[in-house]
């Protein structure tokens, strides 16, 4: 897998797992290490703002019940 697929991939699981941030945060060199991408790319994960991904969870769960013809949910901004 090329480091661009690699990148794609953390950044994904990283907005949609919230246990994966987690470990993302908290040692960010190992799990460069596991994901096959540079400390670098995940260290500048690291430093998005926790509210920043949050909101983008928040806003993600809206747009699904919208497209989905669901009343949405408040967004709890």
């Amino acid at each position: 897998m090329t480091e661009s697929l690699a990148r794609q991939r953390v950044l994904g699981r990283m907005l949609e797992d919230p246990a994966y941030e987690a470990r993302l945060r908290a040692d960010p060199a190992a799990l460069a290490r596991e994901e096959g991408v540079t400390e670098g790319f995940v260290r500048g994960l690291a430093a998005i703002e926790p509210e920043r991904v949050s909101a983008f969870r928040r806003s993600r769960v809206h747009k699904d019940e919208v497209r989905e013809g669901k009343t949405p949910t408040k967004l709890g901004w």
